[in-house]
């Protein structure tokens, strides 16, 4: 678990200098697309289980090298023996990302998703917080369209944190991998 978080935080560190040296790229103002990761965590009672997340995304250009992102805006569901849990999440963060020449752009993105959660009438906290770290590299396929291969690790600080059909406890580790369309207006 620590040589990924190093890696990331190595790539975080070096991007706001490889966004200096690189010529500034053109505008994008803002962003539309989908998401979906999935991968495994430790099992409560050993071994592995699959775990997956999606949902819409939103970007705001803040400048060369700048974003901010609204990830995965789910709907997600998860039975308990009281019942059927729901949740509302959005996943805000701040994107710092390099271009590597016309097509290809490295990210990394610091955030938190946040989830209200409603259903069953067991929970005694209804809102969620999970720190996360993201980072990629985004292929352009076109002026408007652009596809990403990405790795997240999410960890829960508040106790039964909806995370796709399952229910994590504070301080699971969630280790993912997935892809991500977007539809640029401007580029």
């Amino acid at each position: 678990m620590r040589l990924p978080l190093a890696l990331l935080t190595a790539l975080a560190l070096s991007l706001p200098r490889a966004a200096r040296a690189q010529p500034a790229p053109a505008a994008r103002p803002f962003s539309l697309g989908v998401s979906g990761l999935v991968g495994s965590r430790e099992a409560e009672r050993g071994g592995s289980t699959p775990t997956w997340t999606a949902g819409l995304d939103a970007t705001v250009g803040l400048g060369p090298g700048f974003a901010l992102a609204f990830r995965r805006l789910t709907v997600g569901a998860a039975r308990t023996l009281d019942g059927d849990r729901w949740a509302l999440g959005v996943s805000p963060a701040l994107e710092l990302h390099a271009d590597l020449g016309r097509h290809v752009e490295p990210f990394v993105q610091f955030g938190a998703a946040l989830q209200t959660r409603f259903g069953d009438g067991r929970q005694d906290v209804r809102f969620g917080v999970a720190p996360f770290i993201d980072a990629g590299l985004r292929f352009y396929l076109g002026q408007r369209v652009s596809l990403a291969a990405e790795v997240a690790l999410h960890a829960p600080l508040t106790g039964a944190f909806l995370f796709g059909h399952e229910i994590l406890p504070q301080g699971a580790a969630v280790l993912q991998g997935g892809l991500a369309l977007a539809f640029h207006l401007s580029r």
